[in-house]
């Protein structure tokens, strides 16, 4: 009942269920009769393809558990004992020495990780869903994670990345993820790039990359200061925006590039041209050089994906009401005096330019107050833009009003933690779904 996800608590209870599962498969496969089982075959096979990428992976969560037994809590690898912060040091084989039963189970985990996956896909595809599965690959790693820790030289170290200043955070972000190098990158060819988007479109008929201006340059900012000190720091475009056209034909995967917020000049028309999909977000998409009113659905760009809102934004229930203002005021998201009434004051000029578009479509709500009907009108209005592809919240369909993420925090806000108010059982049945799935099905949209 607990309106948050306790990811922590979660862990513990499965964990030892999980290991009762692994026991029962290895006592299982040790059986002769069942040495050339379909299963065994396919957990091999999976440790076999993952390589040193998935070896590295499980050392680290070994160590990590290990660590944890002794110490009490769950340390990043830099607060590690300095002997065991190198993947290459002696002193990792040597603590692993005795650890055969829990890297198996690590690998183990990582198998039903995938297979889950494969299964979801299927299922997805089953389900008429010609796409099928839209996965989402971050712009970095978690800076203390596996990734980091398996391949520090590819790291830059010393800096994170995040964004200037702009509409969504005043005093500019700092997301704690660190920039591949773009030196080491280019001497080992691209080939860590290749391998990471050949990964993600793993089970995925579509991809989108998140920040997708990162092909051309990234925000880096020194450790210990803010979103807003940071500075450009440039990237191959040609070659990384041809390695992700190779690997999305390779794989079968469209590819949507999120390109919002500071776009350089030219990047989009660039990767148009290679085949991308566009990002477009209706609240964004105005005519900032004329009146800065709403575009219609079919000034659309056809090569896009188009949508009401995103993740990281809040939803419509909470920004039609204005409530993420005070939220973000709350938080400390406003730097400096008179920012928080200049927000109000442009949300309140924005509400008239929205329902001016809804009623030129004829899509006027009865009550303007009602967000539910504010909703279904502007989904209305997307799915009968040209954009190739038009998707939808289901945090918006249902009404919630807290937001899932607020870019730029971290202990402020509990990010990618809040439940849904309702069941899948309560959502199965809610009549606002099936509205929009016909109003979808009416735009010609499957």
């Amino acid at each position: 009942e607990a309106p948050l996800v306790n990811y922590a608590a979660v862990a513990r209870l499965k964990l030892p269920i999980l290991e009762l599962m692994y026991r029962r498969f290895r006592v299982f496969l040790a059986d002769p009769a069942h040495a050339e089982d379909q299963r065994g075959r396919s957990f091999r096979a999976f440790i076999e393809r993952g390589g040193e990428a998935l070896a590295r992976c499980v050392e680290f969560d070994a160590v990590s558990l290990t660590l944890q037994e002794s110490t009490g809590s769950l340390p990043g690898w830099r607060e590690w004992p300095p002997e065991l912060r190198d993947p290459a040091n002696p002193a990792l084989a040597r603590l692993l020495e005795g650890a055969a039963e829990r890297i198996g189970f690590l690998n183990y985990l990582q198998w039903q990780a995938a297979l889950q996956l494969e299964f979801a896909a299927v299922a997805a595809r089953n389900a008429g869903m010609a796409i099928g599965l839209y996965r989402d690959l971050a712009v970095g790693p978690a800076d203390d994670g596996a990734a980091t820790w398996s391949d520090q030289e590819l790291i830059a170290s010393g800096v994170s990345v995040g964004a200037p200043p702009d509409m969504l955070n005043r005093q500019g972000q700092n997301w704690g993820t660190p920039p591949w190098n773009p030196r080491v990158l280019e001497r080992r060819e691209f080939r860590p790039f290749a391998a990471l988007l050949a990964a993600n479109m793993q089970c995925a008929g579509a991809l989108r990359i998140d920040h997708v201006m990162a092909l051309t340059r990234l925000f880096w900012i020194p450790a210990g200061m803010k979103g807003a000190d940071g500075d450009y720091v440039r990237n191959p475009l040609e070659s990384l925006a041809g390695i992700v056209a190779l690997e999305s034909e390779r794989n079968r995967c469209m590819v949507i590039g999120e390109d919002l917020g500071a776009v350089p000049d030219g990047l989009r028309e660039r990767l148009h041209e290679l085949g991308f999909l566009s990002y477009r977000v209706q609240i964004f998409e105005r005519h900032w050089q004329g009146d800065g009113s709403f575009k219609r659905p079919w000034e659309y760009p056809a090569q896009a994906l188009a949508t009401v809102a995103t993740h990281d934004m809040p939803t419509i229930a909470e920004y039609w009401r204005g409530g993420d203002i005070g939220r973000r005021a709350a938080l400390g998201l406003y730097p400096e005096p008179g920012m928080r009434e200049q927000e109000e004051a442009r949300r309140a000029a924005e509400r008239p330019g929205i329902l001016a578009l809804l009623g030129e479509l004829g899509l006027s709500p009865a009550d303007t107050s009602d967000t539910g009907q504010i909703t279904e009108a502007l989904h209305t209005a997307i799915a009968k833009t040209n954009s190739m592809l038009a998707v939808v919240q289901l945090d918006d369909l249902l009404g919630e009003v807290e937001p899932v993420n607020i870019p730029g925090t971290y202990l402020e806000y509990p990010n990618w933690r809040r439940k849904l108010s309702r069941s899948i059982e309560e959502i199965e049945g809610d009549p606002r779904l099936a509205r929009l799935a016909e109003i979808m099905r009416n735009a010609g949209r499957a």
